[in-house]
């Protein structure tokens, strides 16, 4: 035979309830209010958001400065140049402080070309810009667009955004590592 719950049981068993419904509500509004709780962007190696931030300027140059200029000139010299020293500008004003600013514990130095914070540093910027612009524009781009050519296709354009931001990617690392190896070889 059931007995019946007494009211004092009852209760106890609501005010139980509602204590842990309170319990989980107040827990969700801690985890949604909390900016400074461990994300999944901040659980991410560093290597993989710096490679995506370094093509994403690289892209968002090309495409402001290369394409956005292409409608004055057609030849292509004025776009590397002016493309060349917007990319060193963006590199030295906003990627490098940015790349630091996302330290955890080691320094992001090491995924930078220029690592000095000297005023001269925007200038050597400056001169990296041309030198990444120069080097895709002419030996990747051209040759991609000839080759394009000789099988027919007119009208075909070697570079764009996305294309440009994974060889500005590709070709950081390797100036990077080049830098890094030269510098262990006048160290030893």
């Amino acid at each position: 035979m059931k007995q019946k719950k007494q009211p004092l049981q009852q209760v106890n068993s609501i005010d139980q309830e509602i204590e842990r419904k309170l319990q989980n509500q107040k827990a969700q509004e801690e985890k949604e209010l909390d900016p400074y709780k461990i994300d999944r962007l901040s659980q991410m190696p560093m290597w993989i958001l710096i490679t995506i931030l370094k093509w994403w300027f690289g892209g968002a140059v090309f495409y402001l400065a290369w394409m956005g200029l292409f409608i004055i000139s057609n030849d292509g010299s004025t776009e590397t140049i002016v493309g060349g020293v917007i990319l060193g500008a963006v590199i030295d004003i906003l990627l490098n402080r940015i790349i630091r600013f996302m330290e955890r514990g080691e320094s992001n130095d090491k995924y930078i070309f220029v690592t000095t914070k000297k005023y001269y540093s925007f200038i050597l910027n400056i001169l990296y810009g041309l030198f990444i612009s120069f080097f895709i524009t002419y030996v990747i781009g051209i040759p991609v667009t000839l080759i394009a050519r000789t099988f027919g296709y007119e009208g075909v354009i070697a570079l764009e955004p996305i294309s440009f931001g994974l060889c500005y990617v590709l070709l950081d690392f390797v100036l990077i590592k080049l830098k890094r190896l030269f510098k262990k070889k006048k160290n030893i």
